[in-house]
């Protein structure tokens, strides 16, 4: 069984939650390593886990076509989103004359 460290990129679903495991790589001829992340579907049977949690997957049969990790559990919660604040409708403003700006 496999066991990965990733965190929580959606969870917008009911039972799935979309997590990015990074990892880094060396390019084999110039030797730089650089980071990758891979974006799994995980299988979310603990509840509600919110956006940017540090999680615990672990692998398991498919559940699913793409659906082979299982929620483990929750190393760090984030702290959820502010909700967004309401933009102002623009409105036409009068010039000094008296006539609206186009």
């Amino acid at each position: 069984m496999q066991t990965l460290t990733g965190s929580v990129l959606k969870n917008k679903n009911a039972k799935t939650l979309l997590i990015g495991v990074t990892y880094v790589v060396t390019h084999p001829l110039y030797h730089k390593q650089f980071k990758r992340t891979s974006r799994l579907q995980v299988q979310n049977d603990l509840g509600e886990v919110a956006v940017g949690s540090l999680v615990k997957i672990v692998s398991t049969r498919p559940v699913s076509k793409n659906k082979s990790f299982k929620l483990l559990e929750v190393v760090q919660v984030s702290k959820p989103e502010k909700e967004p604040v309401e933009v102002m409708k623009k409105t036409k403003v009068k010039n000094k004359t008296g006539t609206k700006k186009k």
